[in-house]
């Protein structure tokens, strides 16, 4: 049979959809106002916007328990409070704005195109499982029985454990899948489809996977079946709505239309809602007559839901979209709000009507013109969005959150070992020359080519002159030369840490956890490996990273934004924290992995790399509690309670843009136009330096070290002309030195001089620098002191800094300089470099 065709309802008059989008406006986010009008009068208000970062548009919203769950484009599935529109959480699964979620028991379901099924904890956001098809997922999840039931376009259906993870059974139905299957009493009905000849709509028993029935189409089924009185409805995009016998799969009516139907049918009352011809249609359920219709001069991919008198459903592509709300017995217009993108479906919950547009997610007040919560067939069985009262909500679930992925712990995903220096496990603190035959492990280091400095410098996004790119070059030489034998490697081990706790199939074989690699050497040589490479090349190319301690020495951290920053890369999984002092020449990398908001404070919860896996694990075993802690004010962002002294902080990671790091006051110009007036001293000897420089100027030296044949000291000063610095070689034994000297003015490099000569123990050469354009300058000896002198008056020296008390890189806790601690960035180059 075939339905009749009634006139068409629309807005009309001056009223029209095309008044309304040309003269209204959605307030801005989070802005409270009429936007949807009837006849002139205010209809529904926006209650809030949420913004994700990519298009959500086929993703429909589901709303339980106060959360609001949908997906999106840019990679990430939002869980967003439904009563003030703020994230609570987002997982990063791949792209799901095709997918719904399906919330059951305290999981969320949500499949990818990165062709996985997620389970995810819905309170957290957590990943519990994670089950891989063949292809990308188009469809939304069903879960009855504690199985999920899901299509792929490796033209398979699905059926998974919802508790494991695991196959219970996969259908080949022949083509790809976009149609979101519906269960109802132990059948499961879905419709595959991407050819332009004839497909089926199939019914497969839930339980196994075998076909009870197929119905054949003439064109492929992107509408998703929805089932209601033993009949089941589909829109096919062969321009027809069918109505098929659940029970044999035999034809009941159909209804043609003018185009190929995207939207699903929902069944409220013995109608049947869908989109088609531009319009929404209503359908006598069991005769498909045309009760009504609402044109809206716009294709119509929304799937319309039912809520108190009104029909809720979008219509309209690209930017010129809308929301609609007409009255579901007569089809009269209610109100429309002109959206991104129209093609997300609507759930109702207690009035307010949720449903995404663009990259926007709304919620709109509709309590004034009465709107309960959303009923109807497809509300009720959970196809692509839903509300607590679906069908199946109250299954229960007993899932191991260790099944799949979860947060990072210190005691599993730390490392066996704690963070070294020098080149055994012996070296390390906070337990140095305390080591188990286990623990004990040798590493040698290649040291770094200048070239190599030059290069990764280059390759920044900061376009730095010549003379600051050489003298940035030689200092960060200078200090990664000198700390290459002694300095920790805490910011390698973060990264590395971070790495196997999120893919732990990236971990050496036999291995079930970080905590589990008792050494980074022997078997384990490809651990150290890795964390050597995140230590030297993603610290080498980190120009965030310099650029911060740059600010920590002369510019001002903005805390809230450092805070901000925090946060919201912890919403996502964890923050690598860069920490300085203020007062004193240390910093130290860790990454924080939680965070609890206390009413006036943030409290940061860190993984420390200096404490290994095993103290946290015998904390668990005497029921004690092991935190590392750092704490700031909520307001503010400043150090409250600062982690071990370290009153500076800042998020760096290796793929943070200079743009996006919040927390910088100052301009790369401004922190790297240091150098435009600097000098750079390295010395070759069995000795070491001490500085004098003016006093509103910088002395940068790295800690000492026994001489390891390629350089026994350095030293950086900044904001001093070149020609008013006196420098010091102090002799800790016998034999020949050689000391070399570049200073920049502005522009120009004024001295580029080398000397050499030959000392012994506690002797001291004196020189004077002077200067003079194109590198014409020299270090000349003077006769100023050649005697001995005490280890106090040398420590003094050693460790000057200008009257202003910006820190020095020097030592710290454990013997690690500043970039020690904070992971010396260069330590290793590739054979063949410049020495």
């Amino acid at each position: 049979m075939t339905g009749s065709d009634e006139g068409t309802i629309g807005p009309g008059g001056q009223f029209s959809r095309r008044w309304w989008l040309q003269s209204l406006a959605v307030g801005a986010a989070s802005t409270v106002g009429a936007v949807g009008t009837s006849r002139g009068q205010p209809a529904v208000t926006v209650r809030w916007e949420f913004e994700a970062d990519g298009a959500i548009e086929y993703s429909s919203p589901t709303v339980v328990d106060g959360t609001v769950y949908i997906g999106s484009d840019d990679d990430f599935v939002y869980a967003v409070d439904a009563e003030t529109g703020t994230r609570e959480w987002r997982t990063e699964v791949g792209p799901t704005q095709r997918s719904s979620p399906t919330v059951v028991d305290g999981v969320c379901f949500i499949g990818s195109k990165d062709a996985n099924l997620y389970a995810l904890d819905a309170e957290t956001g957590d990943v519990l499982w994670r089950y891989e098809t063949g292809d990308m997922i188009r469809t939304s999840p069903t879960v009855v029985d504690a199985i999920v039931y899901v299509g792929s376009n490796d033209e398979n259906l699905h059926a998974v454990d919802a508790e494991t993870g695991t196959e219970r059974w996969t259908a080949d139905l022949g083509d790809v899948i976009r149609s979101s299957p519906t269960v109802v009493d132990g059948t499961v009905y879905v419709g595959p489809g991407d050819n332009t000849s004839q497909e089926h709509l199939y019914a497969l028993d839930a339980e196994t996977g075998d076909e009870q029935w197929r119905f054949q189409t003439d064109h492929l089924l992107n509408s998703s079946p929805t089932v209601a009185d033993g009949t089941v409805y589909v829109g096919g995009w062969d321009e027809t709505i069918y109505a098929i016998d659940a029970a044999d799969g035999s034809e009941v009516w159909r209804v043609e239309t003018d185009s190929g139907v995207e939207s699903s049918p929902t069944v409220a009352e013995g109608t049947v809602y869908i989109g088609a011809d531009e319009s929404l249609m209503a359908l006598n359920a069991e005769t498909g007559a045309q009760e009504w219709s609402f044109g809206t001069d716009d294709q119509m991919r929304s799937s319309p839901t039912v809520a108190g008198d009104n029909v809720y459903f979008g219509a309209g592509v690209l930017s010129d979209g809308a929301i609609y709300a007409v009255n579901k017995n007569s089809g009269q217009y209610r109100w429309d709000v002109p959206v991104e993108a129209a093609y997300s479906s609507p759930t109702v919950v207690d009035g307010i009507i949720y449903v995404g547009g663009g990259q926007t997610l709304y919620a709109f007040d509709g309590r004034r013109v009465g709107s309960p919560d959303s009923e109807g067939s497809r509300a009720d069985l959970g196809t692509f969005g839903h509300h607590s009262g679906w069908r199946y909500s109250d299954q229960t679930l007993e899932i191991d959150p260790s099944a799949g992925s979860r947060g990072f712990e210190p005691a599993t995903d730390g490392f066996g070992f704690p963070n070294w220096s020098g080149e055994t496990g012996c070296e390390t603190y906070p337990e140095p020359n305390n080591c188990s035959e286990d623990a004990t492990f040798e590493l040698s280091f290649d040291t770094v080519g200048l070239q190599t400095v030059r290069d990764a410098i280059s390759g920044w996004s900061i376009s730095l002159p010549s003379t600051q790119l050489e003298m940035a070059a030689l200092a960060a030489r200078a200090l990664v030369v000198r700390q290459s034998v002694s300095n920790g490697h805490c910011y390698g081990m973060v990264f590395a840490a971070k790495e196997y706790a999120s893919d732990p199939s990236a971990l050496p074989e036999d291995v079930d956890s970080a905590s589990d690699i008792p050494r980074p050497s022997d078997e384990y040589y490809s651990v150290g490996e890795k964390i050597r490479q995140y230590h030297v090349s993603q610290k080498l190319s980190s120009e965030v990273f310099w650029a911060t301690m740059f600010e920590f020495w002369f510019g001002t951290i903005d805390y809230e934004s450092a805070a901000d920053d925090v946060t919201d890369a912890l919403d996502d999984g964890t923050a690598a924290l860069l920490l300085g002092q203020s007062d004193a020449d240390g910093a130290h990398q860790v990454l924080a992995y939680d965070y609890v908001e206390n009413g006036e404070t943030i409290e940061f919860h860190l993984y420390d790399p200096d404490v290994p896996a095993y103290k946290h694990q015998e904390a668990i075993e005497n029921d004690e509690t092991l935190v590392h802690t750092y704490v700031v004010d909520a307001e503010t962002g400043e150090p409250t309670d600062p982690y071990q002294g370290y009153d500076q902080y800042a998020y760096v990671d290796p793929d943070l843009s200079l743009e996006a790091a919040g927390a910088l006051t100052s301009t790369p110009e401004e922190l790297f136009g240091q150098f435009d007036l600097s000098s750079v001293f390295t010395l070759h000897s069995p000795a070491r330096l001490a500085v004098d420089a003016p006093d509103d100027a910088t002395v940068v030296q790295p800690t000492e070290n026994a001489y390891d044949g390629v350089l026994s000291d350095a030293a950086i000063v900044l904001g001093a002309k070149p020609d008013a610095i006196e420098v010091t070689v102090v002799g800790d034994g016998e034999g020949e030195y050689s000391l070399d000297a570049v200073g920049t003015d502005g522009d120009q490099v004024v001295v580029d001089d080398t000397v050499t000569g030959t000392i012994s123990v506690e002797e001291r050469h004196a020189f004077t620098v002077s200067s003079t354009e194109d590198a014409g300058g020299s270090i000349t000896r003077s006769d100023r002191d050649t005697t001995a002198q005490t280890d106090t008056e040398a420590e003094s020296d050693s460790s000057a800094s200008g009257s202003d008390g910006l820190p020095l890189w020097g030592s710290v806790a454990g013997g690690v300089s500043i970039l020690g601690g904070a992971g010396a960035y260069l330590y290793r180059r590739v054979s063949g470099d410049e020495e």
